[in-house]
């Protein structure tokens, strides 16, 4: 937003996705609105946070349930925490994460939390502890030091009363300058950081895999396809690689990630997972404390 730059007519009414409406004319400044004729740019802001906390996952149980959706597991999705890297709930939005917890588990259900190994703020790391450029920061969970830093934050989290994660990234940062084999070892070095810190048994669902995740890893979901049809072909491809490589359990956003489809006039997301390539409706049901608005 703000960048210089140029925008071709005929590429931006090739992208246009609403072609049976009418042809685009121009943009404000921006580009987050696009004209039509006799139209106007109306742009307003929205404090997302107001509705992320402990009521937004309670609402999301309640609405799934009301639906006759089965749910076994709650997942508290990003954002979460005071920082992305600080392992440690907002104050302002979970006052009570213990509390919300046990209030979940009252409800017969499990508590899932989003995890990843990347930083954005200063939380403990030194630069020499990190990798890649400045605004995709990971940790090098090759040094022990780290390994155990992160492994310290993920156990205080499982002594709240997490009974799992879904390790989100491990896959985005360019590597491949830092060494010929980082890029495909780090996946695995972050598995193992995480089921390290977890008690055995723990459930988790990861992005990012290489070989010899399998033996490590419970399962993986396959990333945030669009919900479309091609989302929709991307995830079954996803799904038979999975099969294929050996992955006991796989997973994915149920209607896509990017959808706009509702229940009740919300925008959540629920996953189903699959075991042995059969499929297993609802066998975790997640829905996310935060709230996406298109």
């Amino acid at each position: 937003c703000g960048d210089p730059g140029m925008q071709f007519d005929t590429t931006v009414n090739r992208w246009h996705t609403s072609k049976n409406t009418a042809r685009i004319n121009a943009s404000n400044p921006c580009s987050e609105y696009m004209f039509l004729d006799d139209s106007a740019c109306n742009l307003a802001s929205l404090n997302l946070m107001k509705f992320v906390g402990p009521d937004g996952v309670f609402e999301d149980v309640s609405r799934l349930r009301s639906a006759g959706v089965p749910v076994g597991w709650v997942l508290v999705d990003n954002p979460w925490e005071s920082c992305v890297g600080t392992l440690r709930f907002d104050a302002r939005r979970f006052p009570d994460a213990a509390g919300l917890i046990r209030r979940v588990h009252a409800l017969g259900l499990r508590f899932m939390l989003w995890v990843s190994p990347k930083t954005q703020c200063n939380v403990g790391y030194t630069h020499a502890q990190l990798l890649g450029p400045i605004e995709q920061l990971v940790i090098d969970l090759r040094q022990p030091a780290v390994t155990a830093m992160f492994q310290r934050r993920l156990r205080a989290l499982v002594a709240l009363g997490i009974d799992g994660v879904k390790a989100d990234r491990g896959d985005e940062v360019d590597l491949q300058p830092l060494g010929s084999t980082l890029q495909n070892d780090y996946p695995l070095l972050y598995a193992r950081a995480v089921m390290g810190a977890l008690p055995r048994g723990s459930a988790a669902i990861f992005r990012a895999g290489t070989a010899g995740s399998q033996a490590v890893v419970p399962g993986m979901w396959s990333g945030d396809q669009e919900g479309t049809w091609e989302g929709l072909a991307q995830a079954i491809r996803s799904g038979e690689t999975a099969a294929m490589s050996g992955f006991p359990a796989w997973g994915s956003d149920i209607g896509g990630y990017h959808s706009t489809a509702s229940l009740g006039g919300t925008r959540r997301s629920s996953r189903s997972t699959s075991r042995s390539r059969r499929t297993v409706p609802s066998a975790v049901s997640l829905t996310q404390a935060s709230t996406s608005v298109a």
